[in-house]
């Protein structure tokens, strides 16, 4: 098979498509050490066509816009999607961030890991930092409320205490941006045994990432949520249903023993 010709699609191809050129610079090269004439191929003659989507362009309302798209419709036989957004499309055969357990087709449809880093400060951090543990709070979590009921409850049940943080952000001062707000978010996970990581709008959240970055357990509360494989999940995660979220305390109090071989 190392005359399979692939296509990595570019942002001129499609708007759906990410024009980050960082992002796909590391399968190019994979594509070059092992299919050496995918690089000179284009969309006519290629066998398969890899679209890395652009995780900003898709919302609730315009999801299943891309299957309207030109160069989507003329190539959707070949095209293996790359969608780290929210809203799942799930009408073509790739790797997806958020997708849910009763979209999940093993032979075509398969959970995936973000493609790339969205908190730059945070994996700053993380890459040139010495592991330490030294935490102060039992769990913390800060986010948008807003993006579902569970956020609500545990930000109103919870909020702060001497044990835990648990704290509702608008989206424009959440996780990212701004150096300091990064900052912030990241020293909290620091701060906590567990790192509660709800669903948002959609069932995977770059918390679960971000935490193990940070040695630090992820409290995964999302049903639909279906974990990536290649990944001992088990022995660096809790999954707890999303309507045990009151028993919170109880439950990381019994496993904060276990939070550091987690991490």
């Amino acid at each position: 098979m190392n005359n399979l010709l692939v296509y990595v699609a570019e942002s001129s191809d499609s708007k759906f498509v990410t024009d980050d050129q960082s992002i796909p610079k590391g399968f190019t090269t994979f594509l070059e050490e092992h299919y050496p004439d995918s690089p000179k191929a284009n969309p006519d003659e290629a066998d398969i066509i890899v679209f890395f989507e652009d995780i900003g362009v898709k919302n609730k309302k315009n999801s299943k816009d891309i299957l309207k798209d030109s160069f989507v419709l003329e190539n959707r036989d070949k095209i293996i999607v790359v969608d780290p957004s929210d809203y799942a499309h799930e009408r073509l055969p790739g790797l997806y961030v958020s997708l849910k357990k009763t979209f999940l087709r093993p032979k075509t449809r398969v959970s995936f890991a973000y493609y790339y880093r969205h908190n730059k400060t945070l994996y700053r951090i993380a890459d040139s930092t010495p592991f330490t543990w030294e935490p102060e709070l039992l769990f913390s979590f800060r986010g948008d409320p807003n993006s579902h009921l569970l956020r609500k409850k545990l930000i109103h049940y919870f909020g702060e205490d001497t044990q835990w943080s648990v704290k509702g952000v608008a989206k424009a001062h959440g996780r990212s941006g701004k150096r300091w707000i990064e900052e912030a978010y990241t020293g909290e996970i620091l701060r906590s045994r567990f790192c509660l990581c709800p669903r948002g709008y959609g069932p995977s959240t770059f918390r679960i990432y971000e935490a193990m970055a940070l040695g630090r357990c992820p409290v995964i509360m999302s049903d639909q949520w279906v974990p990536p494989p290649g990944i001992d999940w088990q022995s660096c995660s809790l999954r707890i249903a999303e309507w045990k979220w009151k028993n919170l305390p109880h439950i990381l109090e019994k496993e904060g023993s276990r939070a550091r071989e987690y991490g």
